[in-house]
């Protein structure tokens, strides 16, 4: 009886240590979806259409200041220059890819999401996350600032990357 104890304990701390290895946002697969980018709303927020409806695209885990005056919050001149620099980074872009995390919408129906400048085949990569994520990429050039949403896995390398993104205001 003591030896079955003794394995079954002996079973259970090797498959929690398996399993403690590897991240969890990596264990699940992801689904990497394709819109075509209608308009750039403000610095963190885009307009796509996937398939043939409409959606209006938060991107997750970071906030831009203000750049349109709605529902009394404050317009700002970082937040105008976030709109700006968002506007010119996807001017030429027809086509955007979208991944989910845990959290689908915010509070006011929109979808959250990364949002990627080309298809990435790895979106825990860090290289491509500086090179084709739209959220990353607003943060490492400091128009952007983390936010958490509902447990998502990015905070850790995305505060990394807005601690970088002070450096280059």
């Amino acid at each position: 009886m003591k030896k079955k104890s003794i394995l079954f304990i002996l079973l259970i701390f090797l498959v929690y240590t398996l399993f403690s290895c590897v991240p969890v946002n990596k264990v699940f697969s992801y689904k990497i979806e394709e819109a075509k980018l209608d308009r750039v709303i403000d610095g963190d927020t885009i307009s796509v259409t996937i398939g043939d409806k409409k959606e209006r695209v938060r991107m997750l885990e970071i906030n831009c200041e203000e750049s349109v005056k709605e529902m009394g919050k404050k317009v700002t001149g970082k937040g105008i220059a976030a709109s700006a620099f968002t506007k010119q980074l996807l001017k030429d872009v027809d086509v955007v890819y979208l991944t989910k995390d845990k959290s689908n919408k915010d509070q006011y129906g929109r979808l959250l999401r990364l949002v990627w400048l080309e298809k990435p085949t790895d979106i825990y990569n860090e290289e491509e996350l500086r090179n084709k994520c739209v959220n990353a990429i607003l943060l490492l050039k400091g128009y952007a600032k983390v936010v958490k949403f509902d447990d998502d896995s990015y905070i850790e390398i995305f505060k990394k990357f807005e601690k970088e993104g002070m450096n280059n205001e």
